[in-house]
């Protein structure tokens, strides 16, 4: 797959936009998706609900966890243990993303597949229970995390459209606008709870 495979994949999803109407306390907006009560990654809103719905299949692995906690060096790593060799995935972590690939891609891969997503425990697809597939969670240190978080957003302004400081940024990083609370918890509780998943 060409390198420009995700620049081609990524600009579709640009006319998204923003839909949640954040601002930081200068006034300086960030573009977020608001969708079912939850401010998210600014991805057309049906891409969540493909990523809610998808198909799963028993041998999937999942590799879950919030913005810029390293799924995508987990992802990179499974696909090296898989393929037994130390090569970066031609094909790169978008085409397995589910909230943002759709499923014409991500259901076009062989099996058995790494996947990744960014979505609460409770938006995973339903068949991640029934079939009691792999999940493998990053977690970072929010502070970290909050630092990657803001430059990425800033370093991505036909995305974010964000030009603010971190100050003012992380002031709605802790208010939850953008969910890393909610995301830690929704895993948090399935794993002290010792569900089979």
């Amino acid at each position: 797959m060409p390198h420009c495979f995700f620049q081609i994949t990524f600009k579709r999803h640009l006319p998204c936009g923003d839909n949640a109407g954040i601002k930081d306390r200068q006034g300086k907006p960030v573009n977020l998706t608001y969708h079912e009560g939850r401010y998210l990654s600014p991805f057309q809103p049906q891409y969540y609900e493909y990523s809610r719905n998808a198909e799963i299949r028993p041998d999937d692995i999942l590799v879950c966890g919030y913005v810029k906690t390293g799924c995508h060096w987990m992802w990179e790593t499974l696909n090296m243990i898989q393929k037994g060799k130390g090569q970066y995935s031609d094909l790169g972590k978008s085409a397995a993303f589910l909230e943002f690939c759709g499923p014409e891609l991500y259901n076009s891969l062989p099996s058995p597949r790494i996947l990744n997503t960014h979505n609460c425990f409770d938006w995973l697809p339903e068949k991640v229970r029934t079939y009691k597939n792999k999940i493998i969670l990053t977690t970072r240190n929010p502070k970290d995390v909050a630092v990657s978080l803001y430059n990425h957003q800033i370093n991505l302004p036909e995305v974010y459209n964000y030009d603010g400081e971190f100050p003012d940024w992380f002031e709605l990083f802790l208010a939850g606008k953008g969910e890393f609370e909610m995301h830690c918890k929704s895993f948090l509780f399935q794993v002290y709870c010792k569900l089979e998943v």
